[in-house]
């Protein structure tokens, strides 16, 4: 199955494949829609429908622009930017020769 196989998880919309060689790529290649987003979702605490017992296991689903759009008009989509802490400050090393105490 390829990700332009599924359709929109929201109105069942078909999808259309991104690229010119649709045709010839095989099933299981990751040949994105062109015009809707992929989802992973590899469960989350307190739901019940789908837990996977291993990180190399997950669900994808996909939704198309236009329900994405109207679902943000809608208030339903949330925009999260992901800040990266500043590195801590490094102080300059320099050595001090070992004295032997008298």
């Amino acid at each position: 199955m390829r990700y332009c196989d599924l359709a929109c998880i929201r109105c069942g919309k078909a999808l259309t494949p991104c690229g010119p060689d649709f045709a010839s790529t095989p099933p299981g290649a990751s040949t994105p829609p062109g015009d809707a987003l992929i989802f992973m979702a590899r469960g989350n605490y307190g739901s019940t429908i789908y837990d996977p017992q291993s990180e190399m296991e997950y669900l994808i689903v996909v939704i198309c622009d236009p329900c994405v759009v109207a679902q943000a008009a809608g208030g339903n989509v949330m925009r999260v930017q992901k800040r990266v802490a500043p590195p801590p400050r490094q102080e300059p090393w320099t050595h001090t020769p070992y004295e032997e105490p008298e």
